[in-house]
């Protein structure tokens, strides 16, 4: 029987490998989300340099196969849309004056709010993976960089949203305009201090205008005081003041609803009466569907209520390990709600677990 030279077998193993590794690489069903996608690397192929003809190590395979099965899965985590973005026309992509200078405006804010849309499907990191390989699409050096420090302010601005809102709902029973308007006011408050006036006015004015006008539909739609006629000339100033279209027929019901829940939630002394006046008023879809809504909020503040029991528990035995309360808060709470606990804690206890 013919036997091949040590080496010519030692170069047909290594093809053979070869051979096992392209197969397996090409064919091999990558996972649709790779849960250690790092927001901060850059996603991009990186094609891995073969040279035929030379013999392929057991650890030399082994990272063909890795960084193949790496890029590939970030591909086909970028590929794979959350369920809610997938009818969602994508946003604008960001861009750049003839000086390669980024143009800060209302197209960057939609774009950060288009993903961000999506959590509670993705966790946190897999949105900024996301975001930031959209801004990487369309910008680069200085520009990339700006836009990378905004999206950090807006994720800052998210969470004080959301630390703001729980407050006011926590301490306010009920709605009352001028409690929104107060919220409104500690909202805009903590945004001065994550963004230049510039970028305020650039990211924000035009979301500014509608919120404005929203709270004035509001008192004019609660105003007593005038009749009809009256009204509708306030409603008609409003708008042209805001530059609304009033012929949006959902954004009349819409406002005229919210006052009317506001002041059925004032009235009502027991939850079966209030569910009672909302059928009435609204339907029982859209009664059963502010339950719902009540409930949800209900279940977040005794969540958030066992928690910190827990919390003080630990911080009764000092000093507090960072990795506990965070092992905590996950016991507890998603992804997206540890983001916002984080921040209650830390408005709270004046620390940063």
């Amino acid at each position: 029987m013919h036997m091949l030279p040590l080496r010519s077998l030692a170069f047909a193993v290594a093809g053979g490998l070869l051979l096992l590794a392209v197969y397996l690489v090409g064919f091999k069903r990558v996972p649709a989300v790779v849960s250690a996608v790092q927001p901060q690397v850059a996603i991009t192929a990186k094609p891995v340099a073969i040279i035929k003809g030379a013999p392929l190590e057991a650890a030399a395979l082994d990272s063909v196969l890795s960084a193949t099965q790496e890029d590939l899965g970030r591909a086909a985590f970028l590929a794979r849309v959350p369920a809610s973005l997938k009818d969602v026309p994508p946003p604008a992509a960001p861009a750049v004056n003839a000086a390669g200078e980024l143009i800060v405006d209302s197209r960057l804010r939609l774009l950060f709010e288009h993903y961000l849309s999506a959590l509670g499907e993705e966790p946190l990191a897999q949105v900024l993976v996301r975001i930031r390989h959209q801004l990487g699409l369309s910008l680069q050096g200085e520009a990339l960089a700006q836009a990378n420090a905004l999206l950090e302010a807006f994720i800052q601005y998210r969470n004080q949203q959301d630390i703001i809102r729980s407050d006011y709902i926590e301490l306010n029973a009920g709605f009352s305009l001028e409690q929104a308007r107060a919220m409104q006011a500690a909202m805009r408050m903590a945004r001065g201090q994550l963004f230049s006036v510039a970028d305020t006015s650039a990211l924000f004015a035009a979301q500014d205008t509608l919120e404005d006008y929203a709270l004035a539909r509001v008192a004019i739609l609660q105003d007593a005081s005038l009749n009809e006629s009256q009204r509708q000339a306030r409603l008609a100033e409003a708008a042209q003041v805001a530059g609304v279209d009033r012929a949006s027929t959902s954004d009349r019901l819409l406002a005229r609803q919210l006052a009317a829940d506001a002041q059925l939630q004032a009235d009502a002394h027991q939850p079966a009466q209030l569910q009672a006046r909302r059928q009435a008023a609204f339907g029982t879809d859209a009664a059963q569907r502010l339950a719902a809504r009540d409930q949800a909020r209900a279940e977040w503040q005794a969540r958030l209520a066992r928690y910190r029991v827990e919390l003080e528990s630990l911080l009764a035995q000092p000093p507090v390990a960072s990795a506990l309360v965070q092992s905590l808060r996950a016991y507890h709470f998603s992804d997206a709600e540890q983001l916002r606990v984080a921040g209650l804690d830390w408005q709270d206890y004046g620390e940063r677990w």
